[in-house]
């Protein structure tokens, strides 16, 4: 039984996310592509955008945006997730769900 106040799950494809890099021998940048591990959640997931630099390197930090790869998936807000891709690994908190409203909004303030 849900709580009254809870919000509904929502199926996205497109989320943010405050994340952790635990290890990783290289750098990470945009486009790179762990697989996601939320729940029963277990999909790949490319990184769109980090936010506030380039790359990230194992114990840096960073707000991300994520783009699962094949499907929407049910997450919420507050969400804990492992990411992980060989031997690089990651932890990440789920900020903000991305519906296709967010994303045309995003579109239209960023043509000039």
């Amino acid at each position: 039984v849900c709580p009254a106040e809870a919000p509904p799950p929502q199926a996205v494809r497109h989320f943010e996310a405050a994340v952790v890099i635990l290890h990783h021998s290289t750098t990470i940048s945009e486009g790179y592509q762990p697989v996601i591990h939320c729940g029963v959640v277990r999909q790949s997931a490319s990184m769109e955008a980090i936010h506030g630099t380039e790359s990230l390197r194992t114990g840096q930090r960073a707000q991300v945006k994520f783009k699962f790869m094949y499907y929407s998936e049910y997450l919420l807000p507050g969400a804990t997730f492992l990411f992980r891709e060989g031997r690089a690994k990651g932890i990440g908190k789920v900020t903000k769900l991305l519906t296709d409203v967010d994303l045309e909004a995003d579109d239209i303030a960023a043509t000039p």
